[in-house]
């Protein structure tokens, strides 16, 4: 037993003031406040119960001043149980105030606790709080109601250990504690809708979103999470990190939940794009934790359909591709953000063969762009790419679409800001039809200012053919590619295999020869070279030569390629084609995502020529591969081909 007694020189150990007696093998302590006591002077008796045979340590304590706000670090030392400090809160700090305690060194569990600032004298047992560290974290919250010192305590039990411990101690007005929840009813903190059906009550995902011109509503929810009431702050919603809706709120009561059904609504681009919620986005306010200020997810609006023939100037992806992934909880798997634009859809009658679709970043832009399935459902599409295009700044982007292959229908063009700017980009769409080869002269065609590209597909016989392009006016600097039609979606690098000519400058003519070693179908594709030639308008016309011969007499061509898997994506096997000039040392391969070889599909010599071989979607060891993305390697020659190939389930 521990007892506190004024000093009397006289009597000495009487009329004791306060005990301590929690127990055996218990910490004992008497804590004085002289701020709140008129004595100054205390004696303390001991009292060992166990007749006498008992040791103990005996040690006095003195704590320091700190006011509110302050940060320091308190050590415990070996046999130490108690340290004192004498916190002053000041009038302008009446109200809420909390300690966090993190240790730094040490293994003892500890405890936190306090005296209010009127109270004399206490025991351990009488302190208030009594906050037991959880790992090596503590976390004292009390209501200051007067201004005065308020000791702190942190202790131990012998039976925790008696080793030395340093801590860190924190105190400050403790702030209210804004925080993004999922209310009842809900089925995210931030929900868009393509309509104001939302309610206070029942907010769930979408099924489908429109994009470009068709609004989204927004529904959000905030809570404050301290026992502290908030003042007025701030809450924004974001596309792909850019605000789409901010406003004032508050005040906020404590531990309230605030759900705001249909708050606003948004223009949103078509496309993927991450939606995220932030409160107090500018950290103005101190809270007891600022982690949990934001939330998001991606969603897909559905894009609009640009038409064929027309070029379109968008603005499109808001931020960059990985902009707001941030706000993401880590189990959400992210695709890149983009904008999104959707083909028109050609039917078996309207006469188009073949589809050709540019891209023209502003100045040196760097944009890309891939052709996607559409989906039209708010959490799928614009994932896996058919076939993108990625040439680099300033450079336009192409995709070939050839309908003998490719399914008649629509198709979403997703496009991806590879620099962080906010310039427009031009897409440019061009339905081709099939020509008469045997016509010498096909034109006159214009490119006018704006566009971009234009599509012109020819079956050809056996033997040497030419295509010269003559430019009839303007100083476009024109560009061809010859793309066979062994593949449903071609881009602008798989066209230069057959034939290219982009070589001779503003408002020069271009040639390509190309010799069919076999009838063939071929989808010639003239365009605007450079971003730069955008503005430009010119005149062009074809001019066709041809030396049919017999099939004995020219001999077969090849380039050393791989050409084309179909179907792509697949779900039973896909057939990959590829081809080889000369007799070569050949490897396919397949590998995952992860770089591992799942599959050899062929290794060793191959004669030149056209070849197949079909993938079933196995390992070496037959075991089936879960769906997803995969990668087609082909090696012979000195020629490295790679080919994406998605497997489905």
């Amino acid at each position: 037993l521990l007892d506190l007694q004024d000093r009397d020189p006289f009597y000495g150990f009487v009329g004791g003031l306060i005990s301590s007696a929690r127990g055996p093998g218990l910490t004992q302590a008497v804590i004085t406040n002289a701020t709140a006591s008129s004595t100054t002077l205390w004696e303390t008796g001991v009292v060992n119960r166990n007749e006498g045979r008992d040791d103990f340590h005996f040690r006095v304590n003195t704590g320091a001043s700190i006011t509110v706000g302050d940060t320091f670090t308190v050590t415990l030392e070996a046999n130490q149980m108690v340290a004192i400090r004498s916190m002053n809160v000041t009038s302008g700090q009446v109200g809420k105030i909390s300690v966090e305690l993190n240790r730094i060194a040490g293994s003892s569990p500890l405890k936190l606790s306090y005296l209010n600032s009127t109270t004399p004298y206490a025991t351990l047992a009488s302190a208030l709080g009594d906050i037991p560290t959880t790992g090596d974290h503590a976390t004292l919250s009390f209501n200051a109601g007067v201004s005065g010192n308020y000791p702190l305590l942190v202790w131990r039990d012998p039976s925790a250990g008696t080793g030395p411990v340093t801590v860190t101690l924190r105190t400050f007005v403790k702030p209210s504690d804004l925080a993004i929840v999922t209310p009842s009813g809900w089925a995210a903190p931030v929900i868009p809708r393509p309509s104001n059906d939302a309610t206070n009550a029942n907010a769930q995902r979408p099924a489908i979103l429109y994009g470009d011109d068709k609004p989204t509503w927004l529904s959000i929810s905030k809570r404050n999470n301290s026992d502290v009431a908030s003042g007025f702050n701030n809450h924004q919603v974001r596309a792909d990190d850019q605000v789409i809706y901010q406003a004032p709120f508050g005040p906020l009561s404590a531990l309230t939940t605030y759900p705001n059904a249909n708050i606003a609504s948004a223009i949103v681009p078509g496309g993927r794009h991450v939606l995220a919620q932030l409160l107090d986005p500018t950290s103005v306010h101190p809270e007891l934790d600022e982690l949990n200020n934001t939330y998001a997810e991606q969603y897909v609006w559905t894009p609009d359909t640009v038409a064929a023939d027309a070029a379109k100037w968008r603005k499109g992806q808001i931020g960059g591709v990985t902009a707001g992934w941030e706000y993401c909880l880590p189990g959400e798997y992210l695709y890149f953000n983009m904008d999104g634009v959707r083909l028109p859809t050609w039917n078996a009658g309207s006469g188009v063969d073949v589809a050709a679709v540019m891209l023209a970043p502003r100045d040196t832009a760097d944009v890309d762009m891939g052709l996607y399935l559409t989906s039209n459902n708010a959490k799928s599409g614009f994932d896996v790419p058919q076939e993108d295009s990625n040439w680099g700044p300033g450079q336009n982007e192409l995709l070939v679409l050839d309908f003998a292959l490719a399914q008649r229908k629509a198709y979403d063009l997703g496009i991806q800001r590879v620099t962080d700017d906010t310039t427009s980009y031009l897409v440019d769409v061009a339905a081709g039809v099939t020509r008469n080869p045997s016509q010498p002269v096909h034109g006159p065609f214009t490119l006018a200012a704006s566009r971009l590209v234009h599509a012109h597909r020819f079956v050809l016989p056996i033997g040497r053919h030419t295509f010269h392009l003559r430019n009839l006016s303007g100083s476009v600097d024109w560009g061809m590619s010859l793309y066979d039609s062994d593949r449903p979606f071609q881009d602008r690098t798989q066209g230069e295999e057959r034939g290219w000519s982009y070589q001779n400058g503003v408002g020069s003519d271009e040639e390509i020869v190309f010799v069919a070693p076999v009838p063939m179908t071929v989808t010639l594709v003239v365009y605007k070279t450079q971003s730069s030639e955008t503005a430009k308008s010119g005149t062009y016309q074809l001019e066709l030569g041809s030396n049919p011969t017999d099939a004995g007499d020219t001999p077969p061509s090849f380039t050393t390629r791989l050409a084309a898997a179909y179907p792509n994506p697949f779900r039973g096997s896909s057939a990959l084609s590829f081809e080889l000039a000369t007799e070569s040392e050949l490897s396919l391969e397949v590998y995952d995502l992860r770089g591992a070889r799942v599959r050899t599909l062929a290794r060793g010599v191959r004669p030149a020529g056209r070849h197949s071989m079909a993938w079933d979607g196995r390992d070496e060891a037959g075991r089936p591969l879960p769906a997803g993305l995969y990668m087609v390697r082909m090696s012979a020659a000195g020629y490295e081909g790679r080919m994406k190939l998605v497997r489905m389930e």
